[in-house]
């Protein structure tokens, strides 16, 4: 972003106009007249849209001469500009598609200094078709895309950089307020439909000016944050906690992650896939207690990364305000998609690395990865964890290992001594039975990628 004062002017404008539909109960001129009028229009429409003489075309495509002659300036649906053919078919679907369905038109002008040195233009056509137009018509109410035909082109003709576009439904694929779905009544795009479109179109462009640095630091912020709970860095938190406290909250999860596996026969646990049954809702609830105390020492170096991710994400926000004010859009920032999805990606990475190791050391592989050269060591810890499992259904919230320890220390019974010892024994051979099982699925517990960025 310049540090030289930002030009309020509008990068982006965007008006809108409408043709009611031929059985639209609001038109008030449906005639045959008037539908060959309609039919002409189309036809006037889009030959006005593919105007060779209005077109954009770079010196390196006119000196190449890579604009074909078979293609005309008219970019359909999946991006590609369409053929004549194509162009003669598209003309005979809109024509179809008036009886039932609203004729839409809009019309977007641009900085042009500001948008040829932001984006290619070709480049461009590809995302508005992809990405911008569905979005929109979405936002628009408009369900199935396979039940919408549009069209666009880029026009250079004028001081401004401008593009043509026009939509209609081919088939019922409205929702209304009743929830049905039927052709879209209203012909007027509102005020929050004309700024959803132009706030896409405007993050589309500015993301490979401005944003796609901004972007780049967040998930630069994001990765260093995540190897706090990377079981293979060694930065990871969950390893060797020193609270004994949050370490049994970590075993009792382990162990009710491991009862709700087996009962719903899952080879893997998503946090975000659990089930709001009893289980489902005791599980959730000890995994953010264990992520609110993992978070809470505030002198701590991944309470530290947390505030280098949230700053790097304030500062796309922010961005976010310029570009809404400078171009008029009144929608609110909170809303931001872009920003949500990050949010959201990076605490379901957490709250699934939580339930994830809880589930390993509910398996006893603590810190233990097996080679053809090694043999696995069961630890005091484990012995004292595989008691502690064993006990966790009559000892709620309750410091198991020590409890344990001093039912064998403090007593003078010897019958409770030999009673302790053989449940020693049937731990060991739980241990030993279970950490080949164990082995197997360890690395699979802890991918924990699968939501996109």
């Amino acid at each position: 972003m310049s540090d030289t004062k930002r030009n309020s002017t509008p990068k982006i404008i965007f008006t809108c106009r409408y043709r009611l539909a031929l059985t639209n109960p609001d038109n008030k001129v449906s005639s045959s007249f008037h539908e060959k009028n309609m039919i002409k229009d189309i036809k006037r429409m889009t030959n006005y849209y593919r105007d060779p003489k209005k077109e954009i075309v770079s010196m390196i495509d006119y000196y190449r001469g890579s604009k074909q002659d078979k293609i005309v300036n008219l970019v359909l649906e999946d991006g590609h500009y369409a053929t004549e053919n194509e162009l003669q078919k598209f003309q005979i679907q809109m024509s179809n598609a008036i009886k039932n369905s609203n004729l839409y038109k809009g019309v977007v002008s641009f900085d042009s200094d500001w948008l040829i040195k932001a984006i290619n233009i070709r480049e461009l056509e590809k995302i508005i078709a992809k990405e911008v137009m569905p979005k929109f018509l979405r936002k628009c109410g408009f369900v199935d895309m396979k039940k919408m035909r549009y069209c666009f082109s880029f026009h250079g003709n004028t001081n401004h950089i401008h593009l043509h576009m026009a939509f209609v439904e081919t088939a019922p694929n409205h929702i209304n307020r009743d929830g049905k779905i039927l052709y879209r009544r209203k012909g007027k795009i509102t005020s929050d439909e004309k700024n959803f479109f132009k706030n896409e179109l405007l993050i589309s462009i500015e993301r490979h000016k401005v944003m796609r640095p901004l972007l780049m630091e967040v998930n630069q912020e994001i990765d260093e944050f995540k190897k706090y709970f990377d079981v293979q860095d060694k930065n990871f938190i969950l390893k060797n906690i020193s609270d004994i406290k949050l370490e049994e909250k970590i075993v009792k999860l382990g162990f009710l992650v491991s009862e709700y596996r087996k009962d719903n026969k899952f080879k893997k646990v998503k946090y975000g896939s659990i089930k709001n049954n009893a289980i489902g809702k005791e599980i959730k609830k000890i995994t953010k207690e264990i992520k609110e105390e993992l978070f809470r020492n505030k002198d701590s170096e991944l309470y530290k990364q947390q505030l280098n991710v949230q700053n790097s994400l304030n500062k796309l926000t922010d961005y976010y305000k310029i570009l809404n004010k400078e171009n008029h859009i009144e929608e609110k920032v909170k809303n931001n998609k872009l920003v949500l999805d990050k949010q959201k990606y990076i605490e379901s990475y957490v709250l699934n690395a939580i339930v994830n190791h809880a589930l390993f050391r509910c398996n006893r592989l603590q810190n233990i990865v097996k080679t053809k050269n090694t043999k696995d060591c069961i630890t005091l810890d484990d012995l004292l964890q595989e008691l502690a499992y064993e006990k966790s259904r009559i000892y709620k919230n309750k410091n198991l290992k020590l409890l344990i320890l001093q039912n064998y220390f403090n007593t003078s019974v010897n019958t409770k001594k030999v009673f302790l010892k053989q449940e020693v024994i049937n731990a060991v051979k739980n241990l030993n039975r279970e950490i080949d099982e164990s082995a197997k699925e360890f690395h699979q517990l802890f991918v924990n990628d699968d939501y996109k960025r």
